[in-house]
């Protein structure tokens, strides 16, 4: 096969020819993807496989550790393509530092719906991060993850409302209230709770207590 040429060029042109969904060729691109000479056009032609390319993975996930931003980055990418399959590698991700990488994975939780609810612990933790330069891309990646699953996210709840209580970030504050009305009634049990403690001042207890009426 070419991608087992003794030739650079071959084994290159060999990955780019495989762009097209071929989840049989999976196998072969998975094992290109430690080669240096062909690895980018392995990752962009599982990226186009898509879910297809389920069974590579861990050897894309493996690649969330590399040096080389843009090999790491393109591993991102392709877990995001390969989707629900590929969600222990998403887990990763949300885990990276980087805030290019854990935004793409929570545009990926997004994409892939109620079965993302499994990262819901990964995406309250980069809630909670000071959104500063660094950070923008985990605060702002996981609120559009925690709005599109809704109530499938009910267990991040308890989390936003420390968050909305703390008021150390009071440019958050319409965007906690926006994540726990797309939470919905499976968030009431939080807020009650937090409306009858004494850690609220009037203004966050009114604005709780209106959102509790409406989520009835």
């Amino acid at each position: 096969m070419g991608l087992a040429s003794e030739d650079v060029s071959v084994r290159r042109s060999a990955a780019w020819s495989l762009f097209e969904p071929a989840a049989d060729a999976t196998v072969a691109l998975a094992d290109a993807l430690i080669d240096p000479e062909v690895r980018i056009p392995a990752q962009r032609a599982l990226e186009q496989i898509g879910t297809e390319a389920a069974a590579a993975a861990p050897q894309v996930t493996a690649l969330l550790e590399h040096e080389d931003f843009f090999v790491h980055l393109g591993a991102t990418y392709e877990l995001k393509e390969i989707g629900a399959p590929a969600m222990e590698g998403l887990r990763e991700a949300l885990r990276d530092e980087s805030p290019h990488v854990a935004y793409i994975t929570g545009k990926a939780a997004v994409e892939i719906g109620p079965p993302a609810k499994v990262l819901v612990a990964e995406l309250a933790a980069n809630l909670a991060r000071d959104k500063i330069s660094t950070t923008y891309g985990h605060v702002d990646g996981a609120e559009l993850a925690i709005n599109a699953l809704g109530p499938d996210a009910a267990a991040v709840a308890p989390r936003i409302l420390e968050l909305y209580n703390s008021g150390r970030r009071p440019r958050m504050t319409a965007s906690y209230i926006s994540m726990l009305t797309d939470i919905g009634p499976a968030a009431r049990d939080a807020i009650a709770e937090h409306v009858a403690s004494d850690t609220l001042d009037d203004t966050q207890k009114d604005e709780l207590q209106n959102l509790l009426d409406a989520l009835k």
